[in-house]
């Protein structure tokens, strides 16, 4: 029996950002040129909510890690080091939606968070704009 090959990085990364501009999100992919090196894969916005992800084949992944410490939660999944520190700092600066995705799975859930994101804060507003108006 054949086993099923594992996509690369490169496929992967096609078929998020293909599932998720078909949900409706603005999606900016990366490039690893040498001047930016850190930066996740995928920028990602969806109704005002933005989030960043970072694409790693599951072959990456360590057998055992420390998911509790900041920089190897990344490392251990097979980030960079540099990959961890960014996704780290996106994090600290408020970001609510910072993945690492390794397989299409990761990239629903990601859609999913955006959603969810996005519906509270569509709430917010509704609920902002209903009080400005009886206080006017």
């Amino acid at each position: 029996m054949a086993r099923l090959q594992e996509p690369t990085e490169a496929s992967l990364k096609s078929r998020v950002v293909r599932y998720l501009r078909g949900q409706g999100c603005y999606v900016i992919p990366t490039t690893g040129d040498g001047k930016r090196q850190g930066l996740p894969d995928l920028l990602v916005s969806y109704k005002g909510i933005a989030g960043a992800a970072e694409l790693k084949r599951k072959s990456r992944e360590k057998a055992h890690y420390n998911a509790a410490d900041p920089v190897e939660r990344w490392t251990g999944r097979g980030a960079t080091e540099l990959q961890a520190r960014t996704l780290n700092a996106m994090e600290r600066d408020g970001g609510y939606i910072v993945m690492l995705i390794n397989d299409m799975d990761g990239g629903k859930k990601l859609f999913a968070e955006l959603q969810h994101m996005a519906k509270l804060l569509e709430v917010a507003i509704s609920q902002w704009m209903e009080e400005r108006s009886a206080n006017d």
